[in-house]
């Protein structure tokens, strides 16, 4: 089976890499094999990054548009088109009658709250985006529509025609456990894995920096109790944060898995609001997957992911963040015993291998050559089943 792969952005891209580019293999051996379209390609969308002020950027998405129109006119898109997020911030509309010009069933795949306006967005798309009336359009021009959440699944739902619900999915996002793992060699009694006393570690894109820097006054006071270091992994430098001795290390795709190994905790604070609530907690899954315990927002998803004194812990306040990091630093046997749980939760729950399945299933129904999928697959996780490992000796 042949599918198109459709991403505004290349693998470079968090969301194009986990939630399509990195199944490839997996959907290969199942005789499903992709072919990208994506409206920037890795050169134009590395510069858009690094240096594109606003009329770079709007020249560029117009041009990119354009460039996508005219490839649909000819292209050959397979059995199924697989659309990751939308149809682009320009001319959604205009693309998605492209697509049903050529009637090739569609599957759509969001991980994020797509249908309201981005944090941090660009205000001159603003006017032209009309990002609910495009969710409300891809949702009910797709066979299945696959959510990494079930807000994001709610949400589906609503739009959807009576009947047409039953084709929305659960499909978290996930990652590739043989590759992000612990680190060889550590003892699981050992006190720290970050070489120069306790690490506590934040690993996200500038555009989530606010909800770290939302967390200076509890890492202030938490200073004053217990000796640590803040690891923030990010692709631009993070603001000050007074009181704190912190470590900064510039993300790059070569150390994706390696940053999260000197960690010692993992902090994932999130505000609560609609747009969090849409998140798929993806951070909390890196750091399970490579054995590190977290300290997290219990909002969203995030409910199911990190489960308290398992394999993390949850902190609303100030104090809790205070109380939840004191007691993890504190008692580094209780920290290894949630990092190896949580990795076991990964393994079974949020990995490729436990994913590959429900995703390859859904794309053979659109097409129309679909197998009856497990029962379990098409329910969001639950904590019944954790193997809990045992507490270190």
């Amino acid at each position: 089976m042949r599918v198109t792969a459709m991403a505004t952005h290349p693998e470079l891209a968090p969301s194009t890499r986990f939630r399509m580019h990195q199944f490839e293999g997996a959907l290969a051996d199942r005789g499903i094999r992709l072919r990208y379209d994506f409206l920037f390609e890795v050169e134009e969308y590395r510069r858009l990054r690094s240096h594109g002020g606003v009329w770079a950027r709007a020249r560029a998405l117009y041009g990119a548009t354009r460039r996508r129109m005219s490839r649909l006119e000819k292209a050959d898109l397979g059995d199924v088109v697989w659309v990751s997020r939308d149809l682009g911030p320009l001319g959604a509309p205009a693309v998605l009658s492209a697509l049903e010009r050529q009637d090739v069933p569609l599957v759509s795949d969001f991980d994020d709250a797509v249908f309201l306006s981005p944090q941090g967005g660009s205000p001159w798309l603003a006017p032209v985006r009309r990002p609910r009336q495009s969710f409300r359009a891809l949702c009910r021009a797709s066979r299945v529509v696959l959510a990494g959440s079930p807000y994001l699944a709610y949400e589906a739902r609503r739009v959807l025609r009576p009947g047409a619900d039953l084709n929305v999915r659960m499909l978290p996002t996930v990652v590739d456990t043989l590759r992000f793992r612990p680190p060889e060699g550590v003892s699981d009694s050992a006190p720290v894995r970050g070489g120069r006393g306790p690490t506590l570690g934040w690993v996200g894109s500038h555009s989530t920096l606010p909800y770290l820097w939302a967390l200076r006054g509890a890492l202030r006071d938490l200073a004053t109790r217990v000796d640590f270091v803040l690891r923030i992994v990010s692709d631009a430098p993070p603001p000050n944060f007074p009181g704190v001795e912190v470590d900064f290390r510039r993300w790059t795709p070569e150390s994706e898995v390696s940053v999260f190994h000197g960690l010692d905790v993992g902090l994932y604070p999130l505000s609560d609001d609609p747009w969090t609530r849409g998140k798929c907690g993806f951070k909390a899954i890196q750091y399970g997957a490579t054995g590190v315990p977290v300290v997290c927002s219990p909002v969203g998803v995030l409910r199911d992911i990190v489960v308290p004194e398992e394999t993390g812990l949850w902190a609303d306040s100030d104090t809790d963040w205070v109380d939840a990091l004191s007691r993890l630093l504190g008692d580094p046997a209780a920290a290894a015993r949630m990092g190896r749980n949580g990795r076991v939760w990964i393994e079974d729950r949020y990995s490729v291998a436990s994913a590959v399945a429900l995703l390859a299933g859904s794309l053979e129904d659109a097409a129309g050559s679909g197998v009856d999928l497990p029962g379990d697959l098409e329910n969001p996780p639950t904590r019944e089943g954790l193997c809990v490992a045992s507490p270190a000796s």
